[in-house]
């Protein structure tokens, strides 16, 4: 059975790459998690770890994810997941006016569950979608330049790709989540901005 967490709790979200590798360290705090989905808040001025590009980081076989963390800035989102997708949605707000901005298909292997945490593999492309509905691509010439380097297949480029047309249709259906009054949420008052993660207390299993 599962290990759902509570609506307020802070959890960490774990990065890694298609190689394995700790690629980031994210506490983010619990809005809905069920079998459904799952359903997080991260604030501006969060200490995230690591997040460092990602053809940064494969061009440097040395690298190594840096323990001083950085703050996340000028957002705060939420970020839905859905068991069955190869994507979530972040509802964006720019900060610290609250004004919604967009909503960002961030295309991903289907996140993974541990008893502590979640873990996330990021796949470089992504959809942006303006509050007037209009969209487009997000990062085609390093997604394309990941291609060339080998570190995506052609199968799983064409995958990718056609996660974010499927993104595009569940939109264009006004699909969950876009059929939802997320630009309209506002966190609750008494949520602090979480605490820095000690990276040596992530486990990299």
């Amino acid at each position: 059975m599962a290990n759902y967490f509570k609506p307020g709790e802070i959890v960490v979200i774990k990065g890694i790459d298609l190689g394995g590798k700790l690629a980031s360290i994210v506490p983010s705090r619990i809005v809905e998690d069920s079998e459904l989905r799952t359903v997080l808040y991260t604030c501006e001025g969060t200490p995230v770890t690591g997040w460092n590009p990602l053809l940064e980081r494969i061009d440097d076989p040395g690298w190594q994810i840096d323990i001083k963390p950085k703050k996340w800035l000028h957002t705060d989102f939420v970020a839905i997941h859905y068991p069955d997708r190869m994507y979530s949605v972040w509802p964006m707000w720019k900060m610290p006016e609250g004004k919604f901005q967009c909503w960002y298909v961030n295309i991903e292997m289907p996140m993974k569950r541990t008893v502590e945490r979640f873990e996330i593999t990021d796949l470089e492309l992504d959809v942006v979608i303006r509050p007037d509905l209009t969209w487009y691509w997000k990062d085609e010439d390093e997604f394309a330049r990941l291609i060339e380097l080998g570190y995506f297949s052609e199968k799983l480029a064409a995958e990718i790709r056609q996660t974010g047309l499927d993104a595009v249709a569940c939109l264009e259906s006004r699909s969950e989540p876009f059929n939802e009054p997320w630009p309209e949420w506002h966190p609750d008052p008494e949520w602090v901005t979480p605490d820095v993660i000690d990276p040596c207390s992530v486990k990299l299993d």
